[in-house]
This record gives C-alpha cells, sequence and structure tokens, in this order.
C-alpha cells in the first residue's frame, strides 16, 4: 500500500469512528427521550433501585449498551455515507486532489482506498449481524423489562403457533424473562382427523423442548369428532412431562418481539423461512440480512462519487447527498413492505434497493473526470 493509499484510508477511519460516536450519543439522546415518560413512571425503579440490586443508572447504561448494537446495525450504511462524504470534502477542501491529478492519479485510482474501506466496513458489518447482535437478545429483553417495567416482559397477545409437523399451539402469554409460556393448549395430531389436546397451565423451555412444570391434561378427540372414550381416555399427567411441540424460544420470540426479526442471525432466519414458508416476511428478512451489510459499500460508492460529481458549494454538495440516503432508506422500507404483503418476490424486495443504488454509484463512479 502506498504512502497516499494510507493517508486516504486513515482520514477515512477516523471520520467513520467519529461518525459512530456522534450517531450513537445522537440515537441513544433521541430515542432516551421517547421512553423518558415511561422510565420517570415505572414503579420498578422509583425508589432507586430493583430487586436484581441495578441502580437507575446501571438501567439506563446496561440498557443502552445492548441496545446500541440494535441501532448500529441499522445505522452504519448511513454512517458510512456521510463518512465517505466527509473524506472527499476534506480533501477537495485542501486543495490535495488538484496535486494528486497533477502527479498522474486518476479521482478514481485516488479514492480506492475509500471504497476499499467500505467493503470491509460491509464484512464487518455481516459478522456483527450474525455473531454480536444475536448474542446480546437475551441480555436486551432481560434489562428492558428493568427499564419499562415489569409489562414490557409478558406478552399477552400472541398468535397461533405451528411446528411444521402437524401441531398447533395456542397460549394466554409469554413471558420472555423466564421463558415460559401459560394457559398453552397444543393440539396434536394422531390418525386420520383426530387429535389430543395437551392443556398446560405453564409451559417452561428446556433446550429444545417445553416442559410443563405443573403436569399436563391430555383430552383426546377420536376422529370424526366422536369423542375418544376408552380408546384413549383423558390422562393426567405428571410435572416435569415433555411437551410434543418443537416450536423453540427464539422462533416464539421472533414472532412476537416488538423488533421482529432485526435480533436474529442468518442461520435462525434460514431455520424459520424453511420452518414456515407462507409467513412472506421471514423470507424478505432472510434476504435483507444478506442484503443488508452490503448496503454500506453502495452507500459508500455513492456517497463518493456524487460528492466528487455534484458541481455547486460544500453544503450544496452536502445536501444531495443526504437526500440521497434518504431516498435509499424509504425505498428500502417500501419495498420491504411491498415484499411482507406479497405485490413483490422476497428476493426482489431485498435486493432491489441496494442494486438500484449499487448500480447508481458504479454509474456514477466510472464517469468520473480523471
Amino acid at each position: 500500500m502506498k504512502t497516499l493509499d494510507r493517508y486516504i484510508l486513515r482520514t477515512y477511519v477516523v471520520s467513520l469512528g467519529g461518525a459512530i460516536v456522534v450517531f450513537s450519543i445522537s440515537a441513544v439522546v433521541l430515542d432516551f427521550f421517547g421512553r423518558l415518560g415511561r422510565f420517570a413512571q415505572n414503579d420498578v425503579i422509583t425508589q432507586g433501585t430493583t430487586a436484581e440490586g441495578m441502580s437507575r443508572l446501571e438501567i439506563f447504561v446496561v440498557f443502552y449498551l445492548s441496545y446500541l448494537p440494535f441501532m448500529l446495525k441499522l445505522l452504519i450504511p448511513f454512517i458510512a455515507l456521510g463518512s465517505a462524504a466527509f473524506v472527499v470534502a476534506a480533501h477537495l477542501k485542501a486543495n490535495e486532489v488538484v496535486a494528486a491529478k497533477a502527479a498522474g492519479i486518476s479521482a478514481r485510482r485516488l479514492w480506492l482506498p475509500v471504497l476499499m474501506g467500505g467493503l470491509s466496513l460491509s464484512a464487518g458489518l455481516l459478522l456483527f449481524q450474525e455473531y454480536v447482535v444475536p448474542s446480546l437478545n437475551r441480555e436486551h429483553h432481560n434489562v428492558r423489562r428493568l427499564f419499562e417495567g415489569t409489562k414490557a416482559d409478558v406478552v399477552r397477545r400472541l398468535p397461533h403457533f405451528r411446528d411444521g409437523h402437524g401441531s398447533v399451539m395456542v397460549a394466554g402469554a409469554y413471558s420472555f424473562s423466564e421463558r415460559t409460556l401459560y394457559n398453552a393448549v397444543v393440539f396434536w395430531p394422531w390418525e386420520e382427523d383426530g387429535f389430543e389436546a395437551w392443556i398446560a397451565p405453564e409451559l417452561r423451555a428446556s433446550g429444545n423442548s417445553w416442559v410443563a412444570p405443573r403436569g399436563v391434561r391430555v383430552s383426546p378427540q377420536a376422529p370424526g369428532g366422536r369423542p375418544a372414550g376408552a380408546e384413549r381416555p383423558i390422562r393426567d399427567l405428571p410435572p416435569g412431562t415433555e411437551v410434543p411441540f418443537s416450536v423453540g424460544t427464539f422462533e416464539i420470540e421472533a414472532l412476537i418481539s416488538k423488533r421482529g426479526t432485526a435480533e436474529l442471525s442468518l442461520g435462525q432466519l434460514n431455520h424459520l423461512r424453511h420452518k414456515f414458508p407462507d409467513r412472506r416476511s421471514l423470507q424478505v428478512a432472510y434476504h435483507k440480512e444478506i442484503s443488508h451489510p452490503f448496503s454500506a459499500f453502495a452507500l459508500t460508492l455513492v456517497g463518493a462519487g456524487f460528492f466528487l460529481a455534484v458541481r455547486g458549494s460544500f453544503y450544496a454538495k452536502a445536501v444531495v447527498v443526504l437526500l440521497l440516503g434518504g431516498v435509499y432508506f424509504f425505498f428500502e422500507i417500501f419495498c420491504t413492505s411491498l415484499g411482507a404483503r406479497g405485490d413483490l418476490p422476497p428476493v426482489l424486495a431485498a435486493y432491489l434497493p441496494l442494486s438500484v443504488f449499487l448500480s447508481l454509484g458504479a454509474a456514477r463512479w466510472w464517469t468520473l473526470p480523471t
């Protein structure tokens, strides 16, 4: 790597680090003021400490340390856009671009380290969202319960869950912290048109299965809607009985969480989309998990290329670049919505914004005056 490449790359890394700090602080401040009312009125922590021995300040710090990765996962592509534009602007202002061109270095070659930095950022974001974000999911849910109050821990409006093998579960509530379903009924098929209803006051996650700590009542229904009678009588199973239902906690939490699938890894999403092939939102989410990291490279390409190409003052260039970032953001939301509704194929909904902006950035880059 040449000295000039190292110089430009160092400028890019410094601007990227500064942008991450600034965007992180801004996101935390805005999010906190949005939650301030619930935080101040939270009965769990109004006395200054919680049952877990955490002060309000500790809850605030732990909550945002566990929540910040989820925000950064969404913000990194736009941070990359701003960093690329800032690096180009800094070197243009210092008249270093003119000196480089006088030395026979083309504009595309000069900004190649910025593009390599954007590509490396995309690879890093792919690893970050695959390993770091999912590992913080459980910790974030636990501290969120303290931050917003105990009601945030229990979800009471649940959909019906299907395990892909014919079984259906209906439950009254789910607790994130205890990983427990309450007032659950599992309808387990047997023979043709017959089923057994496994009724449990509680179902607690145990590895990849569910255990009834207070026992289960099994109520059979014979084929054709007839009572099972002596063929399969109603029976009570003891506490600790394992219930035959193959939907894990991460699957249930993904289907009922406020953040949806944002906290899941690519492997978990792949598992879900094959298990629930009729849920188009899972198909879109899986492909977006692949396309999203590369949007950092696409926006780096757009940011650097258009900042060089647009005529006018520094502020005019900055406005154009920021508008392009906003267009990408809303275009991505629009395509995701169409994909989840079935108006666009899931693959097209996930990759169309990336493809359009990659093409736009590449076209602008290769037409730069040298």
